[in-house]
Parts: structure tokens; C-alpha cells; sequence
């Protein structure tokens, strides 16, 4: 399974009901069949941090679900555990 860092915006939209859209958030991903194993409110450039994991179908399916929702801007990162980084450090050479 995969390791994806989402960092997220509120729209005007999401703003206007902030819990509500944490839950949508959420509910969007693991209803598509991916887990939301963190999620985190932030200061700064990004609104919302989440860590998710699943196939990228899933993950990639919950966050165009999201997208319609319009209630958050998403930029996702796929992250990359140590071990997962030592077995391309071997394939590498």
C-alpha cells in the first residue's frame, strides 16, 4: 500500500463550515477505500495535512470525489518509507 502527505486548503466554500469540511475531508477518502491514518489542522501555507495510505486508484478516486465537494484545494505528495527507499538504493547499485 502506498503513503500519500495531502496538503490542503480550505475554498471559500470549506471555510464557511470548517468542521464539516474536516468530515467531508475524511469521509471522501475512506469512502473511496483509501485510510486517513493522520489528519491535522495547520498554521501557515496549508489549512489541512492528512497521511494517507491506499492503491493509488482509491486515493486518486476519494480526492476527485473531494475536488467536486469543492471544499478544499488539494496538493498530494507520494511518500516514500525507508524501507521502500532502501529497496530503489538496491536496485540503484
Amino acid at each position: 500500500m502506498a503513503t500519500y502527505i495531502i496538503l490542503a486548503n480550505f475554498t471559500e466554500k470549506g471555510a464557511t463550515n470548517v468542521r464539516e469540511s474536516v468530515t467531508t475531508f475524511r469521509q471522501r477518502l475512506e469512502g473511496a477505500g483509501a485510510t486517513v491514518k493522520d489528519l491535522y489542522m495547520t498554521q501557515g501555507i496549508y489549512d489541512l495535512v492528512a497521511l494517507a495510505e491506499g492503491e493509488e486508484l482509491p486515493v486518486m478516486t476519494g480526492l476527485i470525489s473531494l475536488a467536486g465537494d469543492a471544499v478544499v484545494r488539494t496538493t498530494t505528495l507520494r511518500a516514500f518509507s525507508s524501507a521502500e527507499m532502501e529497496a530503489v538504493f538496491a536496485r540503484v547499485g
